[in-house]
């Protein structure tokens, strides 16, 4: 079985980073693997048996070729993971709305219709926050995202509405958990495999390494964390009606309670520090493959 394993290109080059390890990890499984570049347009996705997507970082910059991507693979009978359903509901931000409705703790939000006339200011006002993150719905890394306040969103409204005229936007309020840390739960075919917590920059909120962030693999968890983050995934897998092959669910602690920042299931960085771990999360790919869970 030979499939692509998805990615970017950073200076022409498919971006491996971390995951060097699958290559090897899957052959002992009967599956040679490669790293493509998934937007490049030079690729006969014909060759593969199937399509393990992985960090194809800039598929929010260009929306309509990602879904005509899928729809062509789809087109094909190329099995994709995770599957191109579970990619396109998780595309959209707005995904956290259905999981609210599911009851998993989710960050107060207001999603902000397209063409609407809104002020940045009243929202806060509204809503009685003292700060708040303003993002597109679409989007990944904290591109265009940043944080406001009482006194700023005022003089913040004008780029608030430039945003607003190229993308959908969501405002949250700001959680000051951050400082301490965003922990990233990691699953391989449903199956808890490892913890992670990212950690801020001093005087900073995005926790992402070109940021100043840093990354901590997490020795131990207490269980009552972990049943948490299954029953999120556990949400997501009931509206999608698929259980993904790979999904990291990105959490803050409130007095013991997860709340949930982002459940992402399409490029997230899956931190395969060790062997072991990039183990499981190639057995978890064959797995799916072999039982024909991915197929169309």
């Amino acid at each position: 079985m030979q499939i692509a394993i998805a990615t970017t290109a950073i200076d022409n080059v498919p971006f491996v980073g971390t995951e060097h390890g699958l290559i090897p990890s899957l052959k002992r499984h009967g599956i040679e693997a490669e790293f493509v570049i998934w937007d490049d347009e030079c690729i006969d996705w014909s060759r593969y048996d199937a399509v393990l997507v992985r960090s194809i970082w800039n598929y929010h910059e260009k929306p309509q070729i990602f879904l005509d991507w899928l729809s062509s693979l789809e087109s094909q009978s190329i099995p994709v993971a995770n599957k191109p359903d579970i990619l396109r509901w998780n595309m959209d931000k707005r995904y956290l709305r259905d999981l609210a409705v599911h009851n998993i703790p989710t960050l107060p939000t207001v999603w902000v219709e397209d063409s609407c006339k809104t002020s940045l200011l009243t929202i806060l006002e509204t809503n009685t926050w003292q700060e708040a993150v303003i993002k597109p719905t679409v989007s990944n890394s904290a591109i265009n995202t940043w944080r406001t306040d009482i006194a700023s969103a005022k003089s913040d409204q004008a780029r608030f509405e430039a945003l607003m005229q190229r993308k959908r936007v969501m405002v949250q309020q700001f959680a000051p958990q951050i400082a301490t840390g965003e922990y990233s739960f990691l699953f391989f075919g449903g199956t808890f495999s490892h913890l992670v917590l990212k950690k801020p920059a001093e005087n900073a909120y995005f926790v992402q390494a070109e940021y100043g962030g840093t990354t901590t693999l997490i020795d131990a968890i207490e269980a009552h964390y972990v049943e948490q983050a299954e029953d999120i995934l556990s949400a997501a897998t009931q509206i999608i009606g698929h259980t993904p092959t790979y999904a990291r669910v990105d959490v803050i602690d409130d007095g013991g309670t997860l709340v949930l920042m982002e459940l992402e299931l399409i490029e997230p960085e899956l931190f395969l520090l060790t062997d072991d771990i990039t183990q499981r999360c190639a057995d978890a790919v064959a797995s799916d493959l072999y039982a024909n869970d991915l197929h169309l």
